[in-house]
């Protein structure tokens, strides 16, 4: 693949090393045909639909879409991003085109379709049986680990989660089964999604329900003795309120679980296509006219933590498009995670940095080393046993940085700073009426 023509500051670091070691840590799953999402920032307003357009030849020569993007993308003339499927091969014509800003690579070797043309995530319907009404503001979680029958989240039988999008397709050689009462999420064109009614036909079922999980729903991610987005959910909306502050009343619900066994992504870096499908999943569940609070207690522990990563940009500008969503996000939680080391280093001087690999892990690891602009670097990395070197040497002339962002400008407001989030600064208070109860965990 010939990338060495395109702008440095349009490359992701990890999907250049992807293609650089032929996505050999991905254990095969990734082939020349394969699908691999990403997350794009173009130029303008109104350029999606103009990358929608894009074209490449097929092996017969006949033009077919450079990209597969979901239809709340493509039919919005007011967003500069989106997340889109690629074909391997056609990366580099994708990230040549002149109006995309910058792109960052998702979660490879996964199951993926291209979403169905039209096909639309419709509001939730929100009915009065538990006091609900048009101005009843929604509660959603987007995290791992969502035990959605538990009776935190149903009274009386009646469930307060009105669907829930489980976004694990599995992977190219083992797709996960969607069988009833799980829909193929066709919208997105991955994942499956399950609404309040099926989710009632289970509780009125009245069997186990880890036995539930395991048997008829094939949902594994709450296997385990402890689940993180079922104890998130729960501070945030469960009913009764587990931390007494008394609400006036349950709310409604919606739920995005999120991938659950990247097990070849070990860099933490690719969520961000699956954040924001979460927020759009969301964002048209609650329909147009309300008020919805998003809580996700997940991140990376890398990045620049500047506020400046694409995801955080396309969080901002959704967020300040659609006054409606608030976003409550964990921040500070990694700073005993002994992840992090920082230190001044002078003209002509050295730093060691002692890197701590497992003897018996072959997966790959990752370390990002962040410095000012302009800053004549060069690294050398020396295996345990010290017979062999690598060095390589930073240009100060390359500018990797973010193109001028309007978006900063108008930022929503900040709660907390955070040295494990990457999207640690893109957040909006929540309404006083819906906020109150809701925290993050993580």
């Amino acid at each position: 693949m010939d990338i060495a023509d395109i702008a440095p500051r349009k490359l992701d670091p990890y999907l250049l090393w992807a293609l650089l070691t032929d996505f050999k840590g991905y254990g095969g799953a990734v082939q020349p045909e394969s699908l691999v999402p990403f997350i794009v920032e173009l130029r303008d307003r109104g350029d999606v639909p103009r990358l929608a357009a894009q074209t490449v030849p097929d092996v017969q020569g006949q033009p077919t879409p450079l990209v597969t993007m979901a239809a709340c993308y493509a039919n919005d003339m007011q967003t500069r991003f989106c997340t889109v499927r690629v074909r391997l091969d056609c990366i580099a014509t994708l990230l040549k085109l002149e109006f995309v800003v910058r792109a960052e690579m998702g979660l490879a070797g996964v199951e993926l379709q291209p979403p169905q043309q039209d096909a639309v995530v419709s509001p939730v319907k929100i009915g009065d049986a538990l006091g609900w009404h048009d101005a009843t503001p929604l509660v959603a979680v987007i995290d791992h680990g969502i035990a959605f029958l538990n009776r935190q989240f149903h009274i009386d039988g009646q469930p307060r989660i009105l669907r829930l999008w489980d976004q694990w397709s599995g992977s190219a050689q083992q797709p996960a089964p969607v069988a009833p009462p799980w829909t193929a999420e066709i919208a997105h064109g991955y994942g499956r999604t399950i609404s309040a009614r099926e989710i009632a036909a289970l509780i009125a079922s009245d069997g186990d329900e880890l036995a539930c999980y395991r048997n008829v729903l094939r949902y594994e991610p709450v296997a385990g003795r402890a689940a993180h987005g079922t104890h998130v959910l729960d501070v945030a909306a469960g009913w009764p309120d587990p931390l007494g502050a008394g609400s006036t009343m349950p709310l409604p619900i919606v739920a995005v679980q999120l991938p659950w066994l990247p097990e070849k992504d070990v860099s933490g870096a690719s969520l961000c296509v699956h954040v924001l499908d979460a927020m759009r999943f969301i964002l048209d569940s609650a329909g147009p006219d309300r008020n919805v609070v998003v809580n996700l207690s997940d991140g990376a522990m890398a990045g620049s933590h500047n506020a400046g990563s694409i995801v955080e940009d396309a969080v901002d500008e959704l967020l300040i498009d659609h006054p409606g969503m608030s976003l409550v996000i964990a921040a500070g939680n990694g700073y005993m995670a002994h992840a992090h080391a920082q230190g001044v280093i002078g003209d002509g001087a050295k730093a060691q940095l002692l890197w701590k690999v497992l003897p018996d892990d072959r997966t790959e690891s990752f370390l990002e080393i962040w410095f000012p602009q302009g800053g004549n670097v060069k690294v050398t990395l020396t295996t345990p046993g010290g017979d062999a070197t690598i060095a390589a040497a930073v240009d100060p002339s390359t500018d990797r940085r973010r193109p001028p962002s309007s978006i900063a400008e108008k930022s929503p407001t900040v709660m907390g700073s955070s040295p494990c989030s990457r999207c640690a600064r893109a957040v909006r208070r929540a309404p006083a009426t819906a906020a109150r109860r809701t925290a993050s965990g993580r």
